[in-house]
């Protein structure tokens, strides 16, 4: 099935049959919903789902938010397992309670399921939904799904999610969750997401994964609305099912907004239209989808997750005087993109080539050359790493800097992308000399111009303070910043969400 599936760019689903599981409901509901964005305005969109096993007498409480973008014909659905059925409730934010004698339910006895059907627009705000199993039915599961079609005012937002591949037949797996998260063509960034994976064999256990947007890890493009995470608590073979849920609890979420600019020469410079990005805040809201299945066909016990390889090693300032450089990094975590390493390995050489086909052998940096920061006390992963390097050299040609992470079990990363600095042309450039004898501008105009050319063939990134100052001309400072040496930390996995997207524009 996952082969049919994958051969036709679907999906596949798996119930596992644990009674805490609503895959096989969101799997049948993702089946039937319309993937193209024409009939994605009009077609309903999952807020909440979720499955529990109620002893007899047990309750079970929950809070769903309505939000602006939806509300039109939103249904309350209860299924049950046991004859006897379930006694429940559900309160609006103004206050009036549906039960299961109201207008405005309807009963599908055969199938065990309750719906209330609200007509026309809903109200806005948190609705409480209250569950309890009768004294007199036996323990059973209890399925809650809330649903509703999008409002005419505005586009809805909407969450989508999916899986590198189904198939994982080579351990230790790379196996990434995807979430895009958007209002009409902009995505949301901010969010937060958590995906609910569902364990094998009818196994009670469920595993949370944190999806972000932060352009490391299993995350390609920072604040693309396209939230990512590797999963990697794998128990053995199997099929693992996989939903994600995407909230916005504490108002972070932003609606980001981009306006292209023209590249068509204009009479007047000063009228070009110029690229621009916008960011509005989003209201709170609930929004879930169902992602699909991996099946792990090789599973081995221990430890076989290395560290992500860093990919956003950055030089944060330079002092010439001192010469330090701080350098910045998003940390990974022990298992690729999750929990914490255990220790850093920083290299610096004199050139990208020599690093590149030598890591090992260049030279390390070690913690008495470290002015802040710590190499053996990795933050969790996801948070900013900052060291500060006292460069040890007594010229002043330039140091190309690269990082790697290790886990406790000695598993080692990939070398992350290259930054350099150089100290060539420090702020006491001219010192000493009378007020004219700073560079000259056809001088800063061959220095620029050489960086740059080096720029184009090494793919880099620059950064040129010139000062003047006193009748000097002085070069403040130089900054480069390479672009990824190596590539994406995972290659780019088929896309299986919303038809109609290039692959290219799909991806964290």
């Amino acid at each position: 099935m996952e082969e049919v599936a994958a051969s036709t760019h679907g999906r596949a689903f798996f119930f596992s049959g644990a009674s805490n599981s609503n895959s096989l409901e969101e799997g049948l509901r993702e089946a039937v919903r319309v993937q193209n964005s024409a009939a994605a305005r009009a077609s309903s969109l999952q807020l909440y789902s979720n499955a529990v096993k109620l002893e007899v007498g047990a309750t079970f409480d929950a809070t769903v938010l309505l939000d602006s973008t939806v509300g039109e014909n939103t249904e309350f659905s209860f299924g049950w397992t046991d004859e006897t059925g379930v006694e429940w409730s559900v309160t609006s934010p103004s206050g009036t309670v549906y039960t299961n004698s109201s207008a405005e339910v309807s009963y599908n006895h055969q199938a065990k399921i309750a719906t209330v059907k609200l007509a026309g627009k809903a109200e806005v705000g948190s609705w409480r939904i209250h569950v309890q199993n009768p004294p007199n039915a036996s323990a059973q599961r209890v399925v809650l799904t809330v649903n509703s079609r999008p409002s005419a005012a505005e586009p809805p937002i909407t969450a989508n999610a999916w899986l590198s591949n189904s198939d994982l037949q080579v351990w230790p797996p790379r196996a990434v969750v995807y979430a895009e998260v958007t209002q009409g063509l902009s995505p949301i960034i901010g969010a937060h997401v958590v995906a609910t994976v569902q364990g094998p064999d009818n196994q009670q256990n469920s595993y949370t994964l944190q999806l972000r947007d932060d352009g490391a890890g299993a995350d390609l493009t920072k604040n693309d609305g396209t939230y990512s995470a590797y999963f990697t608590q794998f128990t053995g073979t199997g099929r693992y099912s996989v939903s994600a849920a995407v909230t916005n609890p504490d108002g972070t979420a932003q609606l980001k907004t981009s306006i292209a600019g023209s590249a068509a020469p204009f009479q007047d410079p000063s009228k070009m239209p110029v690229s621009t990005t916008s960011y509005q805040p989003v209201e709170t809201f609930e929004r879930q989808s169902a992602a699909g299945v991996f099946q792990l066909l090789d599973y081995k016990p221990g430890d076989g997750f290395p560290p992500s390889r860093i990919t956003d090693l950055e030089v944060v300032k330079v002092s010439y005087t001192d010469r330090t450089v701080l350098l910045r990094w998003t940390a990974p975590g022990d298992d690729y993109d999750q929990g914490q390493a255990s220790q850093y390995d920083v290299r610096m050489s004199r050139d990208t080539r020599s690093l590149r086909s030598g890591f090992d052998r260049a030279t390390p940096v070690n913690g008495s050359m470290l002015t802040s920061g710590s190499l053996s006390n990795p933050v969790p992963a996801g948070f900013h790493e900052y060291i500060q390097v006292l460069v040890p050299l007594s010229d002043d040609k330039t140091v190309v800097f690269a990082v790697t992470a290790q886990d406790a079990s000695g598993n080692t990363g990939g070398a992350s992308n290259f930054v350099s600095v150089t100290f060539d042309y420090q702020d006491s450039y001219g010192e000493g000399s009378d007020g004219g004898s700073g560079p000259s501008a056809a001088m800063i105009g061959a220095i620029v111009g050489g960086v740059l050319g080096a720029a184009l063939i090494i793919g880099v990134s620059i950064v040129i303070a010139v000062k003047i100052s006193g009748g000097k001309t002085r070069i403040r400072e130089i900054r480069i910043t390479p672009r990824d040496n190596f590539g994406a930390d995972v290659d780019l996995p088929p896309y299986s969400g919303p038809q109609g997207k290039m692959d290219s524009t799909a991806h964290a």
